[in-house]
């Protein structure tokens, strides 16, 4: 099953990049993605014999539903330390270290791979996907899902703040939205040799019951480390606590709401 890929695509910068608070990320932050996680599992309906490769797989949750919905999953991140807490969650799952453009593994193993929220940190998503697809079995699917568009998700007002502590060619926001535009996905998995079954939307939640959970979260994904490097962690917490003021509850707690585009395509 597996194959002796030669990295050299983005792994070197994002694995460290997202390792570096990969316990929030585990226990504050990935859980405010199972909405999503649960609606694509719905989608595909998994069985017994379903093997699902989740690329870009975090510290596992996704794994882990699926793994409990009866499928064979198989992670793969370019953190390790992501990769350590996704095997202490689910160890009837198995997880590897690599790049998405260049996956270790032969061809036509799997019935399913997912991109969850992954496809923009990649050096090529054209060449990811055809990495994809050659790992799936024929006819078997494609998921990848992206935020979508700004205006649908009140993180962005996020990435408009933490870009401001940033150097302007370091701006993270165009990059997070690249694949929001309509028709933008399709073309993309039309390239790489897919047809597309579904496209649509899910809206997903993002609950935090006080500050310090609001700022784990948030602090653990990518373009916050990158800040908190280019800017110090006080301008970083400055910054996020002023975004946060417009979405605190009545109740203590803050709630954002954010629209996730997703997409289901089908091996040709």
């Amino acid at each position: 099953m597996l194959s002796s890929a030669v990295t050299h695509g983005s792994s070197s910068v994002q694995g460290p990049l997202w390792g570096r608070r990969a316990l929030d990320w585990s226990e504050v932050q990935e859980p405010q993605s199972g909405a999503l996680y649960e609606i694509v599992l719905k989608a595909l309906a998994l069985t017994r014999d379903t093997a699902l490769l989740d690329v870009g797989c975090g510290s596992g949750l996704f794994c882990e539903i699926a793994a409990s919905q009866g499928a064979s999953a198989m992670g793969l991140d370019a953190s390790s330390a992501m990769l350590d807490l996704a095997r202490r969650r689910t160890p009837r799952a198995s997880f590897f270290e690599g790049e998405m453009e260049e996956l270790p593994f032969v061809e036509k193993t799997f019935d399913v791979v997912t991109a969850l929220n992954s496809l923009q940190h990649v050096t090529s998503p054209l060449g990811a996907l055809m990495e994809a697809r050659r790992v799936l079995k024929p006819g078997g699917k494609l998921v990848i899902a992206a935020w979508a568009r700004p205006e649908k998700c009140q993180v962005s007002n996020y990435f408009r703040a933490l870009d401001e502590l940033l150097p302007v060619a370091a701006s993270h926001t165009p990059a997070a939205f690249s694949f929001s535009t309509d028709g933008m996905m399709a073309k993309l998995v039309a390239r790489a040799g897919f047809a597309k079954l579904i496209e649509t939307e899910a809206l997903s939640i993002w609950d935090y019951a006080d500050e310090d959970s609001a700022l784990r979260g948030l602090f653990s994904i990518g373009a916050a480390i990158r800040a908190i490097d280019c800017a110090g962690e006080q301008r970083v917490r400055e910054a996020t606590l002023n975004f946060l003021a417009a979405y605190r509850l009545p109740r203590g707690g803050f709630r954002l709401e954010n629209a996730f585009r997703y997409l289901i395509a089908k091996r040709a």
